[in-house]
């Protein structure tokens, strides 16, 4: 199969874009030209998303049987690729966010429904462009997954749509340096680090290399129509145990303490939050056999290796 990553030079698509080369796929990278693409065979093509001309000449010289949209910020970005890729008659997949979800909304303290045990890919949605006015985003204020999601809903000139839905998603080469502040902290020699109501807030994650392995599932279903998928791990720890995780893989313990005031930055998630967002991802086991590649110690293995590599950039 040729697969063409709109993407696929940072994180989740470069991954991606492995996983798929490692499952025998040609692929090919379309992207601005501000990271190289660091795959061993992968065919790199330069393009901008925001000029449709320029996106659709790039896909089309690619040839592609499948493409994965990583980058889809806004409905524009949405409708650039639709509008691009349309004569080609391939299925698309699409990456989404759970920020789509209300439940994650109130944590940013925007209003919603009563927390569910469980979110799902049914749950509420939170409102228009959800960061806009609390925090800068790389997408820009008119970022909101859900318009992307509805763009590519209507489209039914498509052959397939599959949107993944992703969770808080860690690993090599994650530019957020997701528990950056436990591995810090902990090869500084300091054990005695803070945490308020027990650290128990549970928030849906995926190491970067299962994240991986669910797009290169969804190139390779042979679906039609619409399609929407949450992906996350089977279960969800609170923060503490990940963190206890976490040090326990670099042979140490950390010795907890209850912090008097609010945490801020990193380190809010193992302080008080409005409530859990614990993601169900039981369908895009079920339909499309999605599961873990990758081993819970060979996940903390990467990631603390990854950030002690991070940390020295």
């Amino acid at each position: 199969m040729r697969i063409s990553f709109i993407g696929g030079t940072v994180f989740i698509g470069h991954a991606a874009a492995q996983a798929a080369v490692e499952r025998g796929h040609k692929v090919t990278v379309i992207h601005r030209g501000e990271h190289p693409a660091e795959i061993d065979g992968v065919e790199s093509l330069l393009a901008e998303r925001t000029q449709t001309d320029a996106l659709r000449a790039a896909l089309h010289a690619s040839a592609p049987d499948a493409i994965v949209d990583t980058l889809a910020m806004t409905a524009q970005d949405a409708r650039n690729m639709i509008d691009a890729s349309r004569e080609l008659d391939v299925p698309v997949v699409v990456l989404s966010s759970q920020d789509v979800y209300a439940q994650f909304g109130r944590l940013n303290g925007h209003d919603g429904p009563e927390p569910e045990p469980l979110v799902t890919e049914n749950s509420p949605l939170t409102v228009p462009y959800p960061f806009k006015g609390i925090s800068e985003h790389a997408g820009g204020d008119a970022y909101d997954k859900k318009d992307v999601e509805a763009e590519l809903r209507e489209a039914s000139d498509l052959r397939a749509t599959v949107v993944l839905r992703l969770p808080a998603t860690y690993g090599s080469r994650d530019p957020q340096r997701r528990f950056g502040v436990i591995v810090d902290a902990l090869d500084r020699g300091v054990r005695n680090l803070p945490i308020r109501d027990g650290g128990k807030f549970r928030w849906t994650h995926s190491h970067v290399a299962n994240v991986a392995h669910a797009i290169a599932l969804g190139c390779e279903a042979r679906l039609s129509g619409f399609h929407l998928f949450n992906v996350g791990e089977a279960g969800t720890p609170t923060m503490k145990e990940r963190a206890d995780l976490i040090a326990s893989a670099m042979g140490t313990v950390i010795e907890w303490r209850d912090a008097d005031e609010d945490l801020q930055d990193a380190w809010a998630v193992f302080g008080e939050m409005p409530n859990d967002v614990v993601v169900d991802s039981t369908k895009i086991r079920e339909q499309l056999g999605f599961t873990e590649i990758l081993a819970p110690d060979a996940c903390l293995e990467d990631l603390i290796d990854g950030l002690r590599r991070s940390r020295c950039v």
